[in-house]
């Protein structure tokens, strides 16, 4: 464990060092990099999260720029899972960060979302989320549902 990078964390009396190395034998999947998944994944870099799985299959547009933090303009025009990628391990290079360039649904779902322990709702639409919603049931795994319309954010864990 490298204790140094998260030597604040590990401070916290609920993490510890024991709590750190659960998180860095962690998988989490993060279902689409836009504002909100693009932040979560970087959050989950930083802490040391050991295995992220972004997906997504958009590519990365002028509008982005202002609220993803990931991409900057020389990265218009790529595929955010692409860019993501790279940009996470450059963040902490001691994580796995595999990227999967698909659009998430019940053809795919069983299959991405069961390498993680816990599935990050990153995305903008509630047919998404209801494919993620019904393969955390079929899979008995939870999953964080996110969503923001204008200034208003809304966060549920959704533990079946």
């Amino acid at each position: 464990m490298e204790t140094g990078r998260y030597l604040s964390q590990i401070a916290v009396n609920e993490i510890f060092p024991a709590g750190q190395r659960k998180m860095e034998s962690a998988s989490v999947v993060v279902i689409g990099m836009g504002g909100t998944g693009s932040a979560a994944a970087e959050l989950l870099a930083r802490m040391g999260i050991g295995r992220i799985i972004i997906v997504d299959n958009d590519t990365i547009e002028m509008s982005n720029l202002n609220r993803q933090a990931l991409y900057k303009e020389k990265d218009i025009g790529l595929k955010k899972v692409t860019v993501a990628e790279r940009e996470l391990r450059e963040i902490n290079g001691s994580i796995e960060v595999e990227a999967v360039d698909q659009r998430l649904n019940f053809s795919n779902a069983v299959q991405i979302m069961s390498r993680g322990d816990l599935t990050i709702d990153g995305t903008d639409n509630f047919t998404a989320r209801n494919v993620i919603n019904r393969t955390s049931i079929a899979l008995n795994k939870p999953w964080i549902f996110s969503a923001v319309e204008g200034t208003f954010g809304y966060v549920k864990a959704i533990i079946p």
